[in-house]
């Protein structure tokens, strides 16, 4: 029997075919960089625990009310206090501390970088119990006198004596007692406020 090359082509196909087929290892499957991902699915929180996180974030932002470490006093003698901004940004900060504290603003001038209040240094929060029934101060008029210092502003405080209270006898003596001065404890009421408890109007 003559075996001719007409026959061994298609045989030759059939085995080429049959050894491609029986290769597991081939290239095009073990390269999966063309195929799709699937996408990537973001679990929701229950409506419960979003509320809950929210309130926290909300806390978080209460928390933060103060400037914190952009306000301080010096030891100075007398102290001073010293808010870490400019005297424009300044000037309406230690204005909102006023408002929040609730002491009276009797006169400002921004001109002067000056205001003028009226205190009763009794009523700080810090004072002990046992200050209610010693009255050592009384309300006074105090100037709260701002100065720019670069990217600082300085703060002090002195009291005004009244020249009609001046004018007055009020001991046995006949002469004017003078007030306790209580610029101190109004200069670190204003720091508790400030660095603690600023609100924003």
């Amino acid at each position: 029997m003559q075996i001719t090359v007409k026959n061994l082509i298609p045989v030759a196909l059939l085995t080429a075919a049959l050894v491609s087929c029986g290769t597991t290892e081939e290239s095009h499957y073990r390269d999966t960089s063309m195929l799709e991902r699937p996408p990537t699915l973001v679990a929701k929180k229950p409506a419960q625990e979003q509320k809950e996180a929210d309130s926290n974030s909300e806390s978080e932002e209460e928390a933060k009310t103060g400037l914190g470490t952009k306000v301080y006093m010096t030891d100075s003698n007398p102290p001073s206090l010293i808010i870490k901004q400019p005297f424009d940004e300044a000037w309406s900060t230690l204005a909102q501390a006023l408002k929040q504290q609730e002491i009276k603003v009797t006169d400002r001038n921004r001109e002067e970088k000056a205001y003028y209040v009226t205190y009763d240094p009794d009523s700080y929060e810090s004072v002990n119990i046992f200050s209610l029934f010693n009255s050592e101060y009384t309300e006074e008029s105090y100037l709260l006198k701002l100065e720019a210092r670069d990217s600082e502003t300085v703060i002090s405080a002195e009291m005004v004596e009244d020249a009609k209270k001046s004018s007055l006898s009020d001991n046995k003596d006949g002469y004017y007692d003078k007030p306790t001065d209580g610029s101190e404890i109004l200069l670190k009421s204003l720091h508790q406020t400030l660095r603690d408890d600023l609100k924003e109007e």
